[in-house]
This record gives structure tokens, C-alpha cells and sequence, in this order.
């Protein structure tokens, strides 16, 4: 946990902002609902915010029109930003610590040829 705090603490302004702002998460719902809400849930909810969007910049006068919508794009742009953010620094601290990332597709493929010929001598020791 310290070494999060640590990583958070060295982020630009933006990022430690973006970080403070509420974040959505449906992680804890049974993965049948979650399938439901990113399946109708999201789709729905694009085309109902490119809707409002649309009718704030034709249904406002002129400075509030602009400022309205831009309002709107800032906090969906705020909430889609927070979840970047915490990807990243998940990334990050995956590298950093001693969790197996496997980067090399060579190498894996390498350790799995292995451990079949492996898997082969054995049967044929045993037989």
C-alpha cells in the first residue's frame, strides 16, 4: 500500500485530480448483471448523452449552450480518466513488483516447448 502512495505522490496534477474524482464500478455485482450493463446498459447510455448533448446545444442561447455541453463532455471525460489512471498505476506496480508479467512471447513459448518435451520423456521412460 505504501508503495502505491509513493506512486500516486510522483503522478502530474492531472493524474492525482483525476484520482480524487468518484469512480463507477460495477466489480462487485454477480458477472450475469455486469454482462447486462455493459451489453444495453452502456450502448444506451452513450446514445441518451449524445441525445442530451445535442439538446443542450440547440435548446440553450449561446454562452450557456457551449458551457453546458462542455460541462457534460468534462465529467464523463473526468469519470473515463479516473479509470485510466488506475489501470495505469495497476500496470505500473505489476512491473515493479515481483508478480510474473510475461513479456517476452518467445521466451513463454520457450518454457512451454520445454516442459512438453519434458512431459515426452517422461512417458517414454516410463513405458
Amino acid at each position: 500500500m505504501t508503495e502505491e502512495k509513493t506512486i500516486r505522490a510522483e503522478l502530474p496534477l492531472f493524474y492525482r485530480l483525476a484520482l480524487k474524482f468518484p469512480k463507477l464500478s460495477v466489480e462487485g455485482l454477480h458477472p450475469v448483471i455486469q454482462g447486462l450493463i455493459w451489453a444495453a446498459g452502456v450502448p444506451i447510455f452513450v446514445i441518451c448523452y449524445a441525445l442530451f448533448n445535442l439538446g443542450l446545444l440547440l435548446y440553450l442561447a449561446f454562452p450557456y449552450n457551449y458551457a453546458a455541453a462542455g460541462t457534460a463532455l468534462f465529467l464523463l471525460f473526468m469519470f473515463i480518466s479516473r479509470i485510466l489512471v488506475e489501470r495505469a498505476i495497476g500496470s505500473a506496480n505489476a512491473a515493479i513488483n515481483d508478480k510474473q508479467v510475461w513479456r517476452e512471447v518467445k521466451g513463454a513459448v520457450e518454457d512451454y516447448l520445454s516442459a512438453c518435451r519434458n512431459l515426452r520423456n517422461e512417458k517414454e521412460t516410463e513405458a
